[in-house]
């Protein structure tokens, strides 16, 4: 599909909102985030790959960011906290071959914040893949729940129920 005043193609904004974070195995580090890694694809695909997140304003960030630019992905709506660090997960593996996951709190990404520039952001996107992750502290879940509240009617929206151990509790 092209716009009706020129030929360039049509590209959907595609959110990954939440965590973008670093995945630290015990021999490699590599980007992660569910979101992040949504966008990822949907930017491969010919969508226009967007994360929504925050990061620490430390070397780990600049990391992220600069590896978020060199996929193509738009980093602008990556926010830079002074107080909290970026977000790491540390990956083992069980006696018996399984996964074994550690996510750090409190981390930048629990305290992304609604901007103007969000609000602006969401009243224009195709889709948004989010989590339950990213929702842990408050701050960061009225943050999504504003972004998905200023979405278009009919906006996809996809939902990663990604219950890991230590990060919930059953009320």
């Amino acid at each position: 599909m092209t716009t009706a005043t020129d030929e360039t193609p049509y590209r959907p904004k595609i959110v990954g909102l939440g965590e973008l974070l670093w995945d630290v195995f015990p021999d490699q580090r590599r980007p992660g985030g569910a979101p992040a890694n949504f966008a990822w694809h949907a930017n491969q695909m010919g969508a226009r790959g967007l994360v929504v997140s925050r990061v620490g304003a430390d070397q780990l960030g600049d990391e992220l960011v600069g590896f978020l630019d060199s996929q193509g992905l738009d980093s602008g709506y990556v926010q830079r906290d002074a107080v909290q660090s970026t977000g790491t997960v540390s990956i083992t593996t069980t006696a018996d071959g399984q996964p074994d996951y550690t996510i750090h709190e409190p981390v930048a990404w629990d305290f992304l914040e609604w901007t103007d520039t969000l609000a602006t952001l969401f009243k224009d996107i195709a889709a948004v893949c989010f989590g339950t992750i990213a929702q842990r502290l408050p701050t960061s879940r009225a943050t999504i729940s504003s972004c998905l509240d200023a979405m278009p009617e009919g906006a996809l929206k996809v939902y990663d129920i990604n219950l890991r151990k230590a990060s919930w509790e059953l009320a």
